[in-house]
C-alpha cells in the first residue's frame, strides 16, 4: 500500500471480509508481509516463515464459510508514529448453506504495518477485537445471548456485595496497622 490509510478500507479491509476466497488469497499474497501474524478472539496464528500462505487460507475459509454483508465503517486512524492503521467496522455475518439467523458485528481491526523495500507499507500482524456479545453471537448457539445476560449479572451482583463478605476489609485494616509500625514493632509516631 503507497497510501495505508487512504487504501486499509477499501483495498484490504472490506474485500477481506465480504469478498470471495480467490479475492481474500489475492489481497493477502500482494498486501500481508511474508511473515504476519492474525490475532482474533476464534484464532491465532503467529509470524513465521510462511505464515502468509496460512494466512490465506485463514481468510479463505472465512469467505467460503460466512457471508458478510451491511459493511460499514465507523471510523479509521492512522498512528504514524507506531506504523498502526485502526479501523471500527459494523457488518452482518451468517453461516453460509445454513438457515440460521444473522449476526450483527462490530470490530476494531488494528493493522501493524511494516515499510517494504519497495516503497510500499506490508501489513505485518492483523488483529482483531471483538465485543463478547457479538463473539456469542457469532457462535449462533439458541441461548447464546440469555448466557452472556446471566454472567454479566452475576457479576454485577458480585460486584455490588459488601466487600467484607470476602475479607478484604480485614487486609485493608491489617495493612493500615503494618504501614504505621515500624520493623521492630514500635509504633510511627511521624504520621
Amino acid at each position: 500500500m503507497e497510501d495505508p490509510l487512504g487504501q486499509a478500507v477499501s483495498e484490504v479491509i472490506k474485500p477481506l471480509l465480504t469478498g470471495t476466497s480467490l479475492q481474500a488469497r489475492q489481497i493477502i499474497l500482494s498486501h500481508f508481509s511474508p511473515e504476519c501474524s492474525l490475532h482474533h478472539p476464534l484464532y491465532q496464528l503467529e509470524s513465521s516463515h510462511g505464515s502468509r500462505e496460512t494466512a490465506a487460507k485463514i481468510f479463505a475459509t472465512r469467505s467460503d464459510a460466512f457471508i458478510s454483508s451491511n459493511f460499514i465503517t465507523q471510523s479509521v486512524a492512522l498512528d504514524e508514529s507506531n506504523n498502526k492503521v485502526f479501523c471500527d467496522v459494523r457488518r452482518t455475518i451468517s453461516i453460509r448453506h445454513l438457515p440460521l439467523g444473522k449476526a450483527q458485528l462490530r470490530s476494531l481491526i488494528m493493522l501493524e504495518l511494516m515499510a517494504g523495500g519497495d516503497g510500499r507499507f506490508y501489513i505485518s500482524r492483523w488483529e482483531e477485537l471483538l465485543q463478547p456479545d457479538d463473539l456469542t453471537a457469532l457462535l449462533f448457539l439458541p441461548g447464546a445471548k440469555f448466557v452472556m445476560n446471566g454472567l454479566r449479572s452475576l457479576a454485577a451482583i458480585a460486584a455490588s456485595l459488601p466487600s467484607g463478605l470476602f475479607g478484604y476489609s480485614q487486609q485493608a485494616s491489617r495493612s493500615d496497622e503494618e504501614s504505621t509500625t515500624g520493623l521492630n514493632g514500635n509504633v510511627d509516631h511521624s504520621k
